[in-house]
């Protein structure tokens, strides 16, 4: 993947490739972070940093501050993946059970949920002063990192021909092809999260996870608390400031994923060892996927209408930059309990207040609306069925590849 030695960064690439061969990860990704530092032009060196940083995200210390509050007792250490004798070199040789592969994730994972005898119910795991605004925060700490990653994934998707890259396996992970397609996907999926943490800064975060979490699984004991925090804070509006920020990191990732639809549209044929086949995609889906990705990268900046909604509804994006949408606290409350302290939604306050921000209202008409996008996969289902699984698994190299006794 990268070339002879010409320059302080590719040496110190190389070395990352050197310690990648042996299966020390953290080394590696140290190596090639270097490289990348002393020279991010270069496309080689910005894919093996950005793959190697992925593997390691986990750990980043924005992560880590959640870490023991979702219940798990140990740091996370994802070179259990990679590592020699981890979880791929395991599947790969195809040797150990299943119920040994089971052994080794839970102790490495170390959360009490997923203890063999006894386990503690998840969200009695959980810390019960978390609230969204602590997601929030370690989302927003954790942005530069997922602004990094992107940069270097463009950079790698803008110089990748039709051949894609192979990157060489080892450590159980087989060999494999990346395209243009995928890498510019990567990239726009790492922006649109700091875009959404960007988004939730103009909001209150006050909002309870344990409760949301527990209405959400259907457990009861958190109703009152659910119906008390959603009313005063879910899309309250904080600091309305935050909101052209998010604007221009949602532009960005929806430019990215145009460039990823463009690419995988303009793509032949279908290299050896590739891991997405994007000759067998629909290209109706692909064709759809164009004008949703077009009018959601314009959304915030004119008056936009709904791709494939009929009849037609305009969008007033603009709108929800210059004053955010506030959703509390609403007259009369959106949520409540009933007489057997079950939560109740009623919707009218919510549609009114999105409503607002439509043309026509479509919660006011009374007309009946369809969104055609639905029968255009539906009808490219059934011309090309099953068409998902030569895509995302050509050849079946993926099912082939790893399996436990």
């Amino acid at each position: 993947m990268l070339a002879a030695c010409a320059s302080d960064a590719q040496q110190k690439a190389q070395d990352g490739q050197k310690a990648l061969a042996a299966c020390d990860m953290r080394t590696a990704h140290q190596d090639f972070s270097a490289a990348y530092d002393e020279d991010s032009s270069d496309p080689s060196i910005a894919l093996a940093f950005a793959l190697s940083d992925v593997t390691l995200l986990a750990e980043d210390p924005a992560l880590e501050t959640l870490r023991p509050r979702f219940g798990f007792t140990q740091p996370f250490d994802t070179t259990f993946l990679w590592k020699q004798g981890g979880l791929l070199d395991q599947l790969s040789q195809k040797t150990a059970t299943c119920s040994s592969l089971g052994d080794f994730v839970r102790s490495n994972l170390s959360h009490p949920s997923l203890a063999k005898t006894n386990p503690t119910p998840f969200l009695d795991t959980l810390d019960k002063t978390m609230t969204l605004g602590d997601l929030r925060a370690a989302g927003l700490a954790l942005s530069p990192r997922l602004d990094k990653l992107s940069a270097a994934l463009k950079t790698a998707a803008d110089a990748t021909g039709a051949d894609g890259v192979e990157i060489k396996g080892g450590c159980g992970a087989a060999d494999f092809v990346l395209q243009k397609p995928e890498l510019y996907a990567l990239a726009g999926a790492f922006t649109l999260m700091h875009a959404v943490f960007q988004l939730l800064a103009v909001y209150d975060g006050n909002v309870d996870v344990w409760a949301l979490f527990t209405e959400i699984a259907g457990d009861s004991g958190a109703e009152s608390q659910f119906v008390s925090d959603m009313n005063a804070s879910f899309l309250h509006v904080a600091d309305a400031s935050q909101a052209p920020a998010a604007k221009d990191l949602w532009e960005h990732a929806f430019d990215l994923f145009g460039s990823a639809i463009g690419a995988a549209r303009a793509v032949k044929t279908t290299p050896p060892n590739a891991i997405v086949d994007w000759t067998s995609f629909p290209a109706p889906i692909l064709a759809d996927a164009a004008q949703l990705a077009q009018a959601a990268h314009d959304v915030f900046e004119g008056p936009t209408a709904i791709p494939f909604l009929s009849p037609a509804v305009t969008v007033d994006g603009p709108s929800l930059i210059s004053s955010p949408l506030e959703l509390a606290p609403l007259t009369p409350a959106a949520f409540a309990l009933d007489a057997n302290g079950d939560v109740t939604f009623d919707s009218d306050p919510v549609t009114a207040r999105l409503g607002a921000r439509m043309t026509p209202d479509p919660f006011q008409s009374g007309g009946s609306y369809s969104w055609s996008f639905v029968d255009d996969v539906s009808n490219a289902t059934d011309a090309q069925p099953d068409w998902w699984q030569p895509t995302f698994d050509p050849n079946k190299r993926f099912t082939s590849t790893y399996s436990c006794q």
